[in-house]
């Protein structure tokens, strides 16, 4: 068996597994919970097709054993030494047990990198099984937070959001980039506002509720995206408002004017769903609680 080693967001790659058996879950009427490790760096390396496999192995055959009660998932880990971090998947459920099937073929990863520890639970409804795959991984320092340590799954059809989603203006003219960035934003549970120029943007801020972060296109019609971050950086009540440009320019300089006129991060087009998530948890961390 070869194993990858590449970068990868776990919390993507969880919400992602649990959305593909959550409605199974729901169906069921089987509680599936789901908590993330404060400490679990927010992006590491190794294999995330295996380890999503892994995965969802185990929380799908949690659901689809469990009659009634519960399926908790927990995601978490240790350092082993700088760079080198020990990934913990624990799948536990209430009643019926996953069963050793799901384990088939994990003792092949070489070097012993995978291991199983299977205990019976007992709770109300009867027995249940904990399962606790440990994965060796490369990873940094950064962690993902207390903000995004906790993802209750309780019933409902969607991932939970944060308890306070922030509440973000996309400010772009291109309807299919319009879809791509709502679509990254919604599967992370903010609040969107779209507009479709500048002038709509400053209209939508003097109209609406406070947003926590813009979003602006730099080239856009009626007015453009720099203008429109200077006109609002002229108002003392949103100099602290975050703006991210956008744009598809990656000339020297480009991202020097976008800064010179007031925003505070860039992103290149075509954007990149983790790096949009990774830049807004950059500078919207403060906000959620």
């Amino acid at each position: 068996m070869t194993l990858q080693k590449k970068p990868f967001e776990p919390r993507l790659l969880l919400a992602d597994c649990i959305q593909a058996h959550q409605q199974k879950a729901v169906e069921k009427s089987v509680l599936l919970c789901v908590e993330v490790s404060p400490d679990l760096p927010r992006e590491i390396s190794g294999d995330p097709l295996r380890i999503r496999q892994i995965l969802s192995n185990l929380v799908g055959d949690a659901v689809k054993f469990t009659e009634h009660g519960r399926v908790d998932v927990r995601l978490g880990g240790y350092f082993i030494q700088p760079g080198q971090f020990k990934l913990q998947i624990t799948v536990q459920d209430s009643e019926t047990g996953l069963g050793l099937a799901v384990t088939r073929g994990l003792e092949e990863l070489p070097g012993g990198a995978v291991q199983v520890q299977s205990e019976q639970v007992q709770s109300e409804l009867g027995p249940g099984t904990t399962f606790t795959v440990t994965l060796p991984c490369g990873a940094g320092t950064a962690t993902g937070g207390e903000q995004e340590t906790d993802l209750p799954v309780q019933g409902t059809s969607t991932p939970a959001a944060p308890a306070r989603p922030a509440r973000i203006l996309v400010v772009e003219d291109n309807h299919v980039n319009q879809k791509v960035v709502t679509a990254v934003l919604r599967k992370g549970g903010f609040s969107i506002e779209l507009a479709n120029d500048g002038q709509e943007a400053l209209s939508k801020l003097e109209t609406c509720a406070a947003f926590d972060l813009i979003l602006m296109d730099v080239q856009m019609p009626v007015l453009d995206g720099l203008e429109a971050t200077r006109l609002i950086r002229k108002e003392s009540r949103w100099y602290g408002l975050p703006i991210i440009a956008m744009t598809a320019h990656a000339m020297s300089g480009d991202k020097e004017r976008c800064l010179e006129a007031g925003m505070n991060g860039y992103i290149s087009k075509p954007v990149h769903p983790s790096m949009l998530l990774r830049t807004l948890d950059e500078f919207l961390s403060p906000k959620i609680s």
